[in-house]
C-alpha cells in the first residue's frame, strides 16, 4: 500500500471512532491509545471491532484484538489484512 492509501485508512478509522464514540476527530491521533486516551471500554472495543469488520471487510480474530492497543495498531492491521 502506498502512503496515500494508508492516510485514507487512517482518516476512515478516525472518522469511525469520532462518530461511534462521540470524540472529536481533532483529539484522535495515530498514537492515541484506545483504552487509556479515548476511554474505550472492553464492550465498546468489541463494538468497534465489529464496525471495522463491516467497513473494511476484514476478519479479525480474538488473538488479533488483544494486540490492538492504539489507532496505529488498527491502521497497521487493516493495511496488513486488506485485500
Amino acid at each position: 500500500m502506498d502512503e496515500c492509501e494508508i492516510k485514507n485508512i487512517e482518516k476512515k478509522v478516525i472518522n469511525i471512532l469520532s462518530e461511534y464514540f462521540n470524540v472529536s476527530s481533532e483529539n484522535i491521533k495515530s498514537s492515541s491509545r484506545l483504552i487509556e486516551d479515548l476511554s474505550i471500554d472492553s464492550m465498546s472495543l468489541v463494538e468497534l471491532i465489529f464496525e471495522l469488520k463491516e467497513k473494511f471487510g476484514l476478519e479479525i480474530k480474538k488473538e488479533d484484538i488483544i494486540k490492538i492497543k492504539t489507532i496505529k495498531d488498527v491502521i497497521d492491521f487493516i493495511e496488513a489484512h486488506s485485500k
